[in-house]
């Protein structure tokens, strides 16, 4: 049996758009004053987050590929991927936070 072959380039594509999009509207919350400290981490958190991927996933097993190397530290408790899994959990969170703060601002500044 050869080595696994690594994730899809679209996979990819998509998960480091992701982090870019994200650094991109948390130094547009910066800019415009809303949600601060959570964009302050989440700015942090979005370009450590692929670079702790990177870094860890270089000396990965060659019979896995970069998501089931990322699980397998998962389960053996390995402090990398709970940084990240962590890490993309918050993300998740300030991304709900920034839809339910620009949609309430919205609606409210339409009302008055």
């Amino acid at each position: 049996m050869g080595p696994a072959e690594t994730v899809s380039p679209v996979f990819l594509i998509f998960y480091y758009l992701l982090f870019a999009l994200t650094l991109a509207m948390a130094l547009y919350c910066i800019r415009r004053r809303i949600l601060i400290n959570s964009s302050i981490l989440a700015s942090a958190l979005s370009l450590l987050i692929p670079l702790l991927n990177i870094l860890f996933t270089i000396d990965r097993d060659p019979m896995l590929n970069e998501m089931q190397h990322l699980a397998y530290g998962l389960q053996q408790g390995e402090i990398w991927t709970l940084l990240i899994f962590g890490g993309s959990f918050y993300l998740l969170i300030y991304w709900t936070l920034v839809f339910v703060k620009l949609g309430s601002g919205n609606r409210t500044e339409g009302l008055q």
